[in-house]
């Protein structure tokens, strides 16, 4: 038996193509295009890298509904004099880098995160830079800093003691 035409205005359901994409997915495309970068034209669940400058920064989502930013410095990279543990002070910035060093390998580790409910193209260009530009610091030389001590001034105090 044929098939009735179909009803004025009436059109069959389109089969969606399976396109849907995580929270985690979603972020990386909104930095990317932030970035004026090309999204990636396959991404997993697991990881995605950014080259910025001369540090690799990772994005993973870790732990659930977590947006994690790391970076890993090598020991050759960090500093001495930079003391990289000076990064872990207080702070009132959430999105401020914490640094731990591996067991494993001795790499510095730069991390910090944010919820993936507040992940829009500002806030994520904003944890990407503090990750950056701290990675940059722990990695720069420190500047010469003019001493305060005054050694003129404690010979002259030590002097009038001995008058």
């Amino acid at each position: 038996m044929p098939r009735p035409p179909p009803a004025a205005g009436f059109h069959p359901p389109v089969q969606e193509e399976k396109n849907m994409s995580t929270p985690f997915q979603h972020a990386v495309v909104e930095l990317c295009q932030s970035l004026s970068l090309p999204p990636p034209d396959q991404m997993d669940d697991s990881l995605f890298t950014l080259q910025v400058g001369e540090h690799a920064v990772h994005l993973s989502e870790q732990p659930a509904r977590q947006l994690l930013m790391f970076c890993c410095l090598s020991p050759q990279q960090a500093q001495a004099d930079a003391s990289p543990l000076r990064q872990n002070l207080f702070s009132d910035d959430p999105l401020k880098p914490v640094i731990g060093q591996s067991a494993h390998s001795q790499d510095w580790v730069l991390w910090n995160r944010q919820p993936l409910a507040h992940c829009d193209a500002a806030a994520l260009q904003r944890q990407l830079e503090r990750i950056s530009d701290c990675a940059e610091r722990c990695c720069r030389a420190p500047e010469p800093t003019a001493s305060t001590f005054a050694p003129q001034a404690l010979r002259q105090r030590h002097a009038r003691l001995h008058c």
